[in-house]
Parts: C-alpha cells; structure tokens; sequence
C-alpha cells in the first residue's frame, strides 16, 4: 500500500550525513478564522494536516490564513506532535489523535486481509461504529 504525501519544502537544508532524517515542513493555507464556526472547521482540517504528516514524519506544518479576498493575513507554524494537544484543549475536540490511530491499524489490518482473501483489485473502504470494514467491488 502506498500513502502519496505531497511535502513542499525542506526547512533548512538537506543533512548531508546518509539516514540522517531531512527537515520537511509542509505549507497548507486556510480561511482566516473569524467566527467561532470557522475555529471548529479549522480543527477537523488539523486533523486531515495532523494525520498526512504524522504517517511521513514531517514535524512542522506552516500555515498561512487569507482573507476572503485570497491575501495572506497571517502565518502560524504548528508542530506536528502538538496538534492533538491544540485540538484537545478546547472543550468538545472535533476528533481524538489515538481514535485516528487505532482506526488506521484497523484500516491497514483490513486492507491486508483483504488482499489476502480477494483478488479484486478494488476493494472499498468505509468506517461504520468507529471500525474499520472492507468491502469488495466488482468491476
């Protein structure tokens, strides 16, 4: 299985030293948050931001707010790690750092039963009571 990850830019510069981990940070832009509806939006998309660098190890992502207009209002650099912490501090947390995990273990346990058990090469994924299921498709 293969999990795309589009980072931008390295941070600093590449090491120089062979396995030595590279410094990605990834740039994402939203809306500005103006309402109290637009903080709980941003905080289910740090949850798409949290789990796309989580699984590549990208430890920062910076992220620039625009106006309705499309200008750069404000830049704010959040550490990776540090996103379930800002999402769970507020009351009510749109999501949970360790439902997410516990659902991508299912979600690849799935997958792999599945390849094991079904030559179609277009399974279908859902998620029903927080599990993780595998459907097969017929082409």
């Amino acid at each position: 299985m293969r999990h795309p990850q589009q980072t931008q830019i390295v941070w600093d510069s590449k090491p120089k030293e062979k396995g030595k981990p590279i410094n990605w940070v990834e740039l994402k832009t939203t809306a500005e948050l103006s309402h109290p509806n637009a903080v709980q939006a941003f905080h289910r998309k740090l949850m798409k931001y949290w789990i796309q660098s989580f699984l590549v190890d990208v430890p920062r992502i910076v992220v620039g707010f625009r106006t309705r207009d499309g200008i750069l209002a404000s830049v704010d650099e959040i550490e990776t790690q540090r996103i379930p912490e800002i999402v769970n501090s507020k009351p009510d947390p749109a999501w949970n750092a360790d439902m997410c995990v516990n659902f991508a273990a299912e979600f690849l346990d799935c997958e792999s039963f599945s390849r094991e058990n079904n030559p179609s090469p277009f399974p279908l994924f859902g998620f029903t009571n927080q599990r993780a299921r595998v459907e097969n498709r017929r082409e």
